[in-house]
């Protein structure tokens, strides 16, 4: 009996796919929400609502090189201009996720899956720059 091979998504013939596969992209209040793959890990990045001109248009199912930078971490500083804070800190949501604008856009963290939120030094809404 013959038996089918199954082709992973994160490589192709020529070997591993480089940078990070989007999965989707949603939105939330004045936040892109960007689902990439990368090494079978799932990264949650967020990124404000922007226009930019002369950028590569981020879509699923396409690699782009990311510089990320994890909001969980100590050394973690969000861009300019955004005020995130961390729920655990504005007694929110404790360690669920984090209130992205001080408004009340809250982003989560989801299970198993998604235990870090992050945001990419080189996207600008939903440009890659």
């Amino acid at each position: 009996m013959a038996s089918a091979t199954v082709p992973n998504p994160e490589s192709s013939p020529a070997g591993p796919v480089e940078g990070y596969r989007v999965t989707r992209v949603d939105s939330l209040n004045s936040v892109y929400l960007i689902y990439a793959k990368k090494n079978n890990v799932t990264y949650k990045i967020v990124s404000d609502k922007a226009k930019s001109a002369h950028c590569t248009a981020i879509k699923a199912g396409q690699n782009y090189n990311f510089d990320l930078t994890s909001l969980y971490s100590s050394t973690a500083k969000a861009p300019a201009g955004t005020r995130y804070v961390p729920t655990a800190m504005a007694g929110n949501l404790g360690s669920k996720g984090i209130d992205w604008d001080g408004k009340g856009t809250i982003i989560t963290l989801e299970g198993d899956s998604i235990r870090d939120i992050f945001f990419a030094k080189n996207v600008v809404g939903l440009c890659l720059k």
